[in-house]
């Protein structure tokens, strides 16, 4: 060995790309510096993997490698030399492969013992061990088959060390679970670890949601979904369903807290700056705008109703409030203008003293009372009712004007509210003139309050102004801005010279007249229409502050009285309350419809439902402040209806009058006085019940209180029909001085006989109105009081009024449906009634009859033709039989051809005559049938040339023009349409109404309508056609339901005028000629319209 061989050192290790170190290489065997390798302890890998990621492979070594110095070999021979190096070269190979071999075992078992301990790592839930190994697992063995689950791993366990405990940066993690889900979706180990990584998403959307809503974050919320979203998608492969629906289930619930913690903060915030926004501006209602904010989140997140800040922030806010009601006043007292305000609907032009009944008692300078219905305000006789004045105000208008007293050179006044035009108008109760109008710009539903000597107006209007008006001289002083809709009545506190004006919702504004500016806000709570009246205000007393009391609607079938304490501080008013702290509220059956009665000690509150409540304000020291009087509701008489949802109220009720402890109450459609009797309890009936209907208005009493008088509107009406009644009574005795129905509704077209026009009501009562005595100018206004011809009838009937062949008398006949009955009078328009009788009629009238010399023939609902003598007959004449036994119900028409001669049809296609033979009607020999259709109109007779001509239309759109006498066919007209009224005659023409919107006009002569309106291709711009027209001084007038009346040539149908009436009332029937050059309206708010084609 040469002497060198010591100092050989090994070439130093070579370490590959990954760093790792192959085990050392063993040279020879017996070497004296070998040393044996280095003990391996249990656990090594895993201390080592824990080393800051520094991690030492060493593989167990077998022998150290020789340390034989081989240059004490001589260089080779030369002979042999090549021998050595094949040798050489040979034995380098081999050993070169085993050691290649040797490593690569190694490797492999050094990976795999790592990969192990990583994966025990990660089910021992040590995460973030378990990703450093697997990372350096991935970097150490970059080239090993396995390094893709390596890098899912390391990743799988960030995301689990992530998501294990709190967490705390849930944006963060958030980062790391999507990417990861983007990532790893869909290599095999996301479907072999599904349920791990659904449990971390689960984790994540957890922590998501509850850091939402701890932090109230919009951003965090939305996360959170996203998240939860995300765990929900992976959660469908999991086998263990009940599991997955449980955590789920939990998630949804966080999300809801999470939800509503986001929702909460933003609705608290928005109100907040709602808040400050107000206070910055300061304008007249907006505060109404923040407490409406605050209540809609109060009803979805009712915790914010506990929030300090905000109750203190809207406590601010109220008392702030009344500084921002405004007052400006007219520098001027400003002139309001003199006359009627311009622009409402026409006057009526007829006034018409309708049915009396009862004996008035004559009065020389009758007071007028006042009488309030369908839109039409009408000034009456206190003595009998008769009309002195009409004038229109809109059907919106419900509640009758104040008055004001006469004084030494002012007539007593009316201020009258028009909803039409939103105006009030000074008008003289006397006469109907109209001394000064004022423009109010909204309607003033409220209606004003009298304040003081002279008195001043305060009107109070849907726009939040209060209109202040000094009425005698008909000055505007100034007006009050609220910014709140003012819509029920307000009342005024004489000892504090305060008046109380509600708004629609929350509140009652206090407004300090002398100092002119709002004392404050008393805050009620109540809901808009809630209020059932004007607030009743009892004065303070020494010691005590003044109470005001509203009536308020609770429920659908219930109301309840409520009472605050308003001390000089009204921003300090506070319920009222008992003796247990709870505000005081006592509830009462049904509502009010009127104001309740309150004489300064009493409170009286009448019922739909028919009950009576009493209560009293303090009268003793030892009485509550509001206490009840009758310790339930009263029940009035057999009226009352039990507070149940199957039963219906029973009308509005009335305390109509209140005298010397005697109540007149109206209820459920009776008048009758009674008596409380207040140790038992009880309302006991003190009189006779009047039958009046359902009240439309206050009652009024006259000056001296002897006299009440009431308007109402009648219950025994049939479908469709209703009469309203002004009723005068004595309430000493309750003797009826009179009774007037208010208003005409025509029942059908009015008949024109030479000069007079008749006309019948829906109910049987009719009137003749002479043209002679009655011819007034457009728009000039007519009473009329003398020609009113018959009542009405007293329960539901149905009328109709047949034109006698003298043309100089009227048959009306009236069925009652209840009694089954049938009245048939015969009226002569110069000397009245020449006959009336009634029968017994066990079938409704259908259809069109026809009228004889001596009796009128009906058809009815049976099948039966009915004959009813005029003079009266102890027997009736046996019925005909008309209706064929195929038609059904249908329809028939009679008429007359001659004294005895008489057409029907058969509901079918036949017309059938029938002859009069001594006083039998016998079948006649001709009849005739129609082959396009059934018959469906009246029969027209009307002269021609030589004989009578019959027209009639049937269901096939036809209109057929015979021979009367033959029953033989001239011509028919095709139409587009339904005959929806006519046929008729008109002059020399026939004319007829097709599906309600065409007029058509026929020649007899001609095969072809003369024309059409309107005319073909031209719009209906006017609505359906109302009636028949009328004929007027050789115009054929049309009137429409939209109150446009068209005046068109005979000849050819050419436009000649129009007429437009701005009326809320609708003609109800066609027109009328009516003097020269005029018609007729009778319209739908009772009352009568004079028209010409200049627009009267």
């Amino acid at each position: 060995m040469p002497a060198d061989a010591a100092s050989w050192e090994a070439p130093p290790i070579r370490r590959d790309a990954t760093g790792f170190e192959p085990p050392p290489v063993r040279h020879g065997v017996g070497d004296q510096s070998w040393e044996p390798p280095p003990v391996r302890r249990p656990g090594y890998e895993e201390e080592a993997v824990a080393r800051a990621g520094e991690m030492q492979v060493t593989v167990a070594a077998e022998e150290p490698a020789s340390t034989t110095d081989y240059s004490m070999y001589a260089p080779p021979r030369k002979k042999r030399g090549g021998l050595v190096i094949i040798i050489g070269a040979g034995i380098v190979f081999v050993v070169s492969a085993v050691l290649v071999v040797f490593f690569l075992k190694q490797l492999q078992a050094g990976e795999g013992k790592l990969h192990d301990a990583a994966l025990k790592m990660y089910k021992d839930g040590k995460y973030r061990q378990s990703q450093d190994a697997f990372k350096q697992l991935s970097e150490t063995y970059a080239s090993s088959e396995k390094k893709p689950v390596y890098v899912f791993m390391a990743d799988l366990s960030s995301l689990r060390d992530s998501t294990s405990g709190t967490i705390s940066d849930v944006p963060k993690v958030n980062a790391i679970a999507a990417a990861f889900h983007k990532e790893q979706k869909g290599k095999p180990q996301f479907k072999e670890y599904h349920e791990d990584i659904w449990d971390s998403f689960a984790a994540l959307a957890a922590a998501a949601a509850d850091r939402a809503r701890n932090d109230a974050d919009a951003e965090l919320l939305n996360m959170a979904k996203e998240c939860i979203e995300r765990a929900k998608q992976e959660g469908l492969t999991i086998r263990d369903t009940a599991k997955v629906d449980q955590r789920h289930a939990e998630l949804d619930k966080k999300l809801a807290q999470a939800t509503t913690a986001v929702e909460m903060a933003a609705a608290r915030k928005q109100i907040l700056d709602a808040i400050a926004g107000v206070m910055e501006k300061k304008l007249p209602g907006s505060a109404e705008t923040v407490l409406k904010l605050h209540d809609e989140a109060i009803k979805k997140f009712p915790k914010l109703g506990e929030d300090a800040e905000l109750k203190q922030r809207l406590a601010t806010l109220q008392r702030e409030e009344p500084e921002w009601v405004t007052f400006t006043a007219e520098a001027a007292p400003k002139l309001l203008p003199r006359g009627p305000a311009p622009g409402g609907s026409t006057n009526p032009s007829i006034i018409i003293g309708a049915g009396l009944k009862g004996t008035p008692t004559p009065m020389e300078n009758s007071p007028v009372v006042l009488a309030l219905d369908r839109g039409v305000l009408y000034g009456l006789a206190q003595a009998d009712g008769a009309p002195r004045w009409a004038m229109r105000v809109g059907i919106d208008t419900h509640s009758l004007p104040v008055r004001l007293r006469a004084g030494p050179a002012q007539p007593e006044l009316a201020l009258v509210l028009s909803a039409e035009t939103n105006t009030v108008s000074a008008v003289e109760t006397a006469t109907g003139k109209t001394q000064w109008h004022y423009q109010l710009g909204s309607a003033c539903s409220a209606g004003p309050v009298l304040v003081g000597r002279p008195p001043t107006a305060y009107l109070p209007t849907e726009d939040g102004k209060i209109h202040v008006i000094e009425p005698l001289g008909g000055r505007l002083l100034g007006v009050y801005e609220t910014g709140q809709p003012l819509t029920v009545p307000g009342s005024f506190d004489p000892i504090t010279q305060r008046l109380f004006i509600p708004a629609a919702h929350r509140r009652i504004h206090v407004l300090d007249l002398q100092a002119k500016k709002c004392a404050g806000v008393i805050y009620t709570g109540h809901a808009v229409g809630g209020l059932r009246g004007a607030p009743i205000i009892a004065p303070p007393t020494p010691g005590q502050p003044a109470v005001v009391l509203i009536a308020e609607a609770e429920t659908l079938d219930s109301m309840r009285l409520r009472a605050f304490s308003v001390p000089d501080t009204v921003s300090d008013a506070q319920p009222v309350q008992g003796a247990d702290g709870k505000p005081i509220e006592f509830t009462i059956p049904g509502w009010s419809w009127f104001a309740p009665y309150f004489d300064g000690d009493t409170i009286g509150l009448a019922t739909d439902r028919g009950y009576l409540a009493l209560f009293g304000l303090k009268r003793g020291t030892n009485d509550r402040q509001v206490f009840r009087v009758s310790t339930q509701p009263l029940p009035i008489g057999e009226q009352a209806n039990p507070l149940t949802a199957s039963q219906r109220p029973i009308g509005r009720a009335l305390i109509a009058d209140v005298l010397l402890g005697q109540w007149w109450l109206l209820v459920g459609g009776q008048l009758q006085p009674h008596r409380f009797d207040l140790y038992r309890q009880q309302l006991r009936p003190s009189g006779e019940a009047l039958s009046l209907g359902i009240p439309l208005q206050e009652s009024q009493s006259s000056p001296n209180g002897q006299q009440l008088v009431l308007v109402t509107q009648a219950l025994d009406r049939a479908e469709g029909i209703d009469r309203s009644l002004a009723t005068c009574l004595t309430t000493s005795t309750g003797k009826l001085n009179w009774q007037r129905q208010i208003g005409f509704i025509a029942g059908q077209e009015p008949l024109v006989l030479g000069d007079k026009v008749v006309a019948v009501d829906k109910l049987g009562g009719f009137l003749s109105l002479d043209l002679k005595k009655l011819s007034p100018e457009p728009n000039q206004q007519v009473l009329t009081n003398i020609d009113w011809l018959a009542n009405g009838a007293e329960e539901s009937a149905v009328a109709k009024l047949v034109a006698a062949p003298d043309g100089k008398s009227v048959v009306a006949i009236t069925f009652y449906a209840t009694s089954e009955r049938i009245r048939v009078q015969r009226y002569d328009l110069e000397k009245g009634l020449l006959a009336e009788q009634v029968y017994r009629l066990d079938s409704a009238p259908i259809g069109t009859p026809a009228l004889t010399e001596t009796a009128i023939m009906v058809p009815c609902r049976d099948g039966t033709l009915r004959e009813f003598p005029l003079a009266g007959a102890r027997e009736l004449p046996v019925p005909l039989t008309w209706r064929d036994p195929k038609a059904g119900s249908a329809v028939g028409h009679a008429a007359l051809l001659t004294p005895t001669q008489l057409l029907i049809s058969n509901g079918l296609n036949r017309l059938q005559e029938w002859n009069r033979v001594g006083n039998v009607w016998q079948k006649g020999d001709d009849s005739l049938e129609l082959s396009t259709g059934k018959i469906v109109t009246p029969l027209l007779i009307l002269p021609g040339a030589d004989d009578k001509y019959l027209c009639l239309g049937d269901d096939a759109n036809i209109l057929h023009l015979f021979s009367a006498s033959r029953l033989a066919p001239l011509r028919e007209w095709r139409l587009d349409g339904k005959i929806t009224k006519g046929p008729f005659v008109k002059g020399k023409h026939i004319g007829c109404v097709v599906d309600g919107q065409k007029l058509l006009w026929f020649d007899p002569q001609q095969d072809a309508p003369l024309w059409q309106y309107p005319a073909p291709g031209a719009g209906t711009e006017s609505g359906p056609i109302v009636g028949e027209p009328a004929l007027a001084d050789n115009m054929v007038v049309v009137a429409h339901q939209s109150g446009n009346y068209v005046w068109l040539d005979p000849e050819t149908g050419a436009v000649k005028g129009q007429t437009a009436v701005r009326n809320q009332a609708i003609p109800i029937t066609g027109v009328v000629p009516f003097g020269s050059g005029r018609v007729l309206s009778p319209l739908s708010d009772g009352t009568f319209m004079i028209l010409s084609p200049s627009g009267g």
